[in-house]
């Protein structure tokens, strides 16, 4: 059997409520779905799908990450107009940030595993099948401590994915 897997960052609940409080703005201009406050993230690597026996490599994997703890600011909102998304980002990546994905990323190929290996933009996916009119504002900046990521099992749902997580890992240098 396989599974849907992603590393991702998970926010506080009080990052996730003023994310979802910025979904509920947007959403009235933009109409969409408003991810649920639950699924809230930041993908740092995507698996997709993963075959059970690998699960044990791909923990493996995320041992070997050494990276500190670190906070950043979601400031900055956008739309891709060719998927319909509307997300938040901050405005420069935090050189912490970066070099979290960039050692989760060595630790895969080292490992041997594979995942979407295009190019990294982070962002938070606040709306889906949105049509957005104009720029999008965040409410200030939001304020985000990170000090673990995640593996996530992505499940398939009649109102959209739920997400498990599957594995923690303390940032600690």
């Amino acid at each position: 059997m396989n599974e849907r897997l992603f590393f991702a960052l998970w926010p506080d609940a009080a990052c996730r409520e003023a994310i979802d409080r910025v979904g509920a703005r947007w959403s009235v201009q933009c109409g969409g779905r408003r991810m649920a406050e639950s699924t809230l993230h930041m993908t740092l690597a995507f698996m997709g799908e993963v075959a059970q026996p690998t699960l044990t490599q791909v923990r493996e994997a995320a041992h070997g990450v050494r990276a500190a703890p670190f906070e950043f600011e979601l400031t900055q909102g956008g739309w891709w107009p060719h998927n319909r998304i509307a997300w938040l980002t901050p405005a420069s990546p935090p050189a912490a940030l970066t070099e979290l994905v960039r050692a989760l990323r060595e630790q895969l190929v080292a490992a041997g595993l594979t995942f979407d290996a295009r190019p990294w933009f982070p962002h938070v996916t606040v709306l889906r099948n949105a049509r957005c009119p104009a720029a999008l504002q965040a409410d200030g900046a939001l304020r985000w401590r990170v000090s673990e990521f995640v593996l996530a099992r992505s499940v398939a749902g009649a109102s959209g994915p739920a997400y498990h997580l599957a594995g923690r890992w303390p940032l600690t240098y």
